[in-house]
């Protein structure tokens, strides 16, 4: 009886720990539980997330195969379950970017413009960001991509950039209409004498005359052309800022706004190239230069400074007026639409603001400043090719 109460105690205990033992398992299983279905309905709201986003979400794996994407791409004629396998270059038009994911991983951060081909053949122009998926062990596993549908944006932008191209233009109507005016008059005088005039050495050089002045209206009618051209056309290109600079002088040389204002060039002979479109720039030129004579009342100096900074690899151009300058409170909305000093019977608002988005549309920087003596001081920056740099600085050791 002895042994068989001992083995009786020793059986309880067994139970007890047994049971004890059950118990932790049901409470841990009970946590695996609900952690779990914390896991499932934070894993259904990200999904609720990305599906009701305004934004076209996807994400691929190493190999570029999209493995998830939002209903969003239903707005551009795909279903989600037919790109799931396919590759996102089949989707998107990566042209322009430095490297695919595969060849450029560590480089991701930076925001691209892209096309994205539709499912009934169109396209239409992205935004394209993304960042790495990676594991606690730091290793990747795939990426997150984020498209924003930026076209009747940009439609937008080219339409208030063309609206004051041709606002421009029509600033510059009264010094055009001289300019031309004066060479017809004289074509239309020598014309009367040359009817007059047998062949000799007078009439050739009246003929010689006259070609002169056509020239000179066919070149002041191609630059209005080139100015009021929609700049979408316009193709990208090595662009030398002096003889930028000198075109659009070409064009407001002649606004009687100008007349009695002292123009100093100061040039940098080393002044790498850029790349941009053209016209878009000159564009930018003539209005701060209309807007520095308008400061000034028709007499002052105005300055147009050009320097290199190899350091940080860009191209600075100054355009500094002896005019009134600009109160301290409006500094920081020049650049706004529609905000004019001018009054709005003298001026779009527009000006500044397009000038602003041709600029960093070039991936330049532009800024305003009073001068420290009497007037304003704008500042243009564009980043300049790195061969150019090279070669600049091989000019300057030199």
């Amino acid at each position: 009886f002895v042994e068989l109460d001992s083995l009786a105690r020793s059986l309880n205990s067994m139970s007890g720990d047994l049971k004890s033992l059950i118990a932790e398992k049901e409470k841990y299983l009970e946590e695996i539980h609900i952690q779990h279905e914390k896991i499932v309905e934070q894993k259904e709201y990200m999904t609720s997330l990305f599906e009701s986003a305004n934004d076209l979400i996807y994400v691929t794996d190493l190999d570029g195969k999209i493995t998830f994407i939002n209903q969003k791409i239903e707005e551009y004629g795909y279903g989600k379950k037919e790109l799931l396998g396919k590759l996102s270059k089949d989707l998107i038009n990566f042209s322009g970017m430095d490297g695919r994911f595969e060849e450029n991983i560590e480089k991701r951060s930076t925001v691209y413009e892209v096309n994205l081909n539709t499912g009934n053949g169109k396209t239409r122009l992205m935004i394209f960001s993304s960042s790495l998926i990676r594991e606690t062990s730091g290793a990747v596993t795939s990426e997150l991509c984020i498209l924003r549908d930026i076209t009747d944006q940009k439609i937008i932008e080219n339409n208030i950039t063309h609206f004051d191209r041709l606002a421009c233009t029509g600033r510059l109507a009264a010094g055009v209409a001289h300019e031309i005016g004066n060479p017809l008059t004289s074509v239309s005088s020598f014309l009367q004498l040359l009817e007059e005039k047998e062949n000799d050495a007078y009439k050739e050089d009246c003929i010689k005359t006259i070609q002169k002045h056509i020239n000179r209206i066919c070149f002041t009618v191609e630059r209005l052309k080139n100015l009021s051209r929609p700049h979408s056309l316009e193709k990208w290109s090595r662009i030398d800022i002096g003889l930028m600079i000198q075109s659009a002088m070409d064009i407001v040389r002649f606004d009687p706004r100008l007349r009695n204002v002292e123009i100093i060039l100061d040039q940098d002979e080393n002044t790498p190239v850029i790349t941009g479109q053209g016209d878009q720039l000159i564009q930018v030129l003539i209005n701060l230069v209309l807007n520095s004579a308008d400061a000034m009342n028709g007499s002052g100096k105005l300055i147009l400074k050009t320097r290199a900074d190899l350091t940080n690899n860009e191209v600075s151009l100054e355009i500094i007026d002896t005019g009134s300058g600009i109160e301290r409170e409006s500094l920081d909305l020049i650049f706004d639409p529609f905000f004019t000093t001018k009054g709005h019977d003298n001026g779009t608002g527009l000006g500044l603001y397009v000038s602003q988005s041709i600029i960093q549309h070039h991936s330049g920087k532009i800024f305003v400043k009073n001068s420290s003596g009497k007037g304003t001081i704008i500042c243009i920056c564009l980043p300049v090719e790195r061969q150019q740099v090279e070669v600049a600085i091989k000019q300057e050791c030199n």
